[in-house]
Parts: C-alpha cells; sequence; structure tokens
C-alpha cells in the first residue's frame, strides 16, 4: 500500500500529479477526532469541512473514498 499524506486541501493538486503506482485509488480520510473530555487537545472541526473538499475533489478521479470521522478517526481504523 502506498502511503501520500495531505496536511490540507491545497495539497490535492500536487497529489493528482504524482503518476500511479497501482491501480487501486483508494483515500482514506481521518477527520475531527474525538479526544474524548480532553482539557490539553481542541477539537478540529475545520478538518472535517476539509475533507468533504477532498472527498469531493478525489471522487471526480475515481478514488473510492472511505471517512473516518469522530469516533471513527482513531489509532485503530489507521492501523488497519
Amino acid at each position: 500500500m502506498e502511503v501520500i499524506s495531505v496536511s490540507s486541501g491545497r495539497q490535492i493538486e500536487e497529489v493528482q500529479n504524482l503518476k500511479p503506482i497501482r491501480t487501486n485509488k483508494t483515500l482514506l480520510l481521518f477527520a475531527n477526532p474525538y479526544f474524548g473530555n480532553s482539557r490539553t487537545v481542541s477539537s478540529l472541526p475545520g478538518t472535517k469541512k476539509e475533507s468533504e473538499n477532498m472527498d469531493l475533489q478525489f471522487s471526480k478521479y475515481d478514488y473510492e473514498v472511505k471517512k473516518f470521522v469522530q469516533r471513527e478517526a482513531c489509532e485503530k481504523n489507521f492501523k488497519e
């Protein structure tokens, strides 16, 4: 599996210009993770909007998009 880290919607064009190594194009999006009642870590609601924009952009290029938000945006799902 090839993993490409994209930290913002602005990097989408750079990723789209890469030559695909495989024909299986799957994008995993992790957004607005749930941190519980943590006082030291703030929520990230802006990442949900960014992931929605990325979903729209990558879907145009036949990517299968899998989104993980809130409690689903956890380490366990990231490692699977």
